[in-house]
């Protein structure tokens, strides 16, 4: 028989309920059970991985041999990379400086000829003149007179008229008095240059020239107002004559001429002409001298 009140019976369960009375362990639970069982796989990974010392010394040796090798091969292929770029700047220089002295003998060349050409230009502008050599100098000399009077003893007919201009050369050569010690003129005279109106005028003396030995002015030269390159290549084409390796040596219109013990007449007109030319002349004979 029922009463006024209902049976209280079991409570209906809900779905959350129904997962809470299946399982007996709490979710937050189970979370941190599956985190412990990770690192405790990794824990145990990493132990896997230790290595000994023997191991890490191994491998060691081995980074070093490989690090060895291609540290030869980088240092290797650096070196060869400067050498090539070295090479390629020598044979550039070397192409460069062989380029330089091809133009410096050119210059050199130019230089010569233009030296020879300037010479031979001077030379030309000194052809009226000549140069006197051993006349006594004094304080009231005309150097004009000097000249007539040297023309009249050879025979040359020489007047004033034909004397554009004459004067004593170069600085008065003194020497120390050993009693006044005062400085004195030395007994060797400074050369007169005289220039003519003509080149007639001056071929009359020097043709004439060989009449000074003999005469009131033996002992004085006429010879050509030289350059003083040609004056230097006169002296050593002298000097041949002394050594008596040449026969005879005197210039015509400012070439210097040699002869040698053949009688050949040589035209010198550089020094390396007569550089060369010494070994080459014949010795003398026996009745050259």
């Amino acid at each position: 028989m029922s009463s006024g009140r209902e049976c209280q019976g079991t409570p209906a369960a809900t779905d959350s309920n129904k997962r809470d009375l299946s399982s007996p362990f709490d979710p937050n639970e189970t979370k941190k059970a599956r985190a412990l069982s990770e690192n405790s796989d990794m824990d145990e990974s990493i132990t896997q991985v230790r290595l000994s010392d023997a191991d890490l010394v191994r491998i060691s040796s081995l980074l070093q041999k490989t690090f060895q090798s291609e540290l030869k091969t980088m240092v290797a292929d650096v070196i060869e990379g400067v050498m090539f770029q070295l090479s390629n700047k020598v044979d550039a220089l070397e192409t460069e400086n062989s380029s330089l002295k091809s133009k410096i003998k050119d210059l050199e060349c130019r230089l010569d000829d233009a030296e020879t050409r300037s010479d031979s230009y001077e030379q030309y502008s000194r052809r009226n003149s000549i140069r006197i050599s051993g006349v006594r100098e004094t304080p009231e000399e005309s150097t004009d007179q000097i000249a007539i009077n040297i023309a009249k003893s050879i025979g040359a007919d020489l007047t004033i008229s034909e004397i554009d201009r004459s004067h004593r050369v170069g600085r008065i050569r003194t020497k120390q008095d050993a009693e006044s010690e005062a400085r004195i003129p030395t007994s060797k005279p400074r050369d007169i240059l005289v220039k003519f109106v003509s080149y007639g005028s001056r071929a009359k003396l020097l043709l004439n020239k060989k009449n000074l030995k003999g005469s009131e002015f033996d002992g004085v030269f006429l010879n050509e107002d030289l350059t003083r390159t040609r004056s230097l290549l006169f002296q050593q084409a002298r000097q041949l004559v002394k050594t008596k390796l040449a026969k005879g040596a005197w210039t015509s219109d400012g070439t210097i001429v040699i002869k040698s013990h053949n009688d050949t007449r040589h035209r010198v007109e550089s020094m390396a002409y007569l550089v060369a030319l010494k070994p080459k002349l014949p010795p003398p004979t026996s009745e050259t001298y």
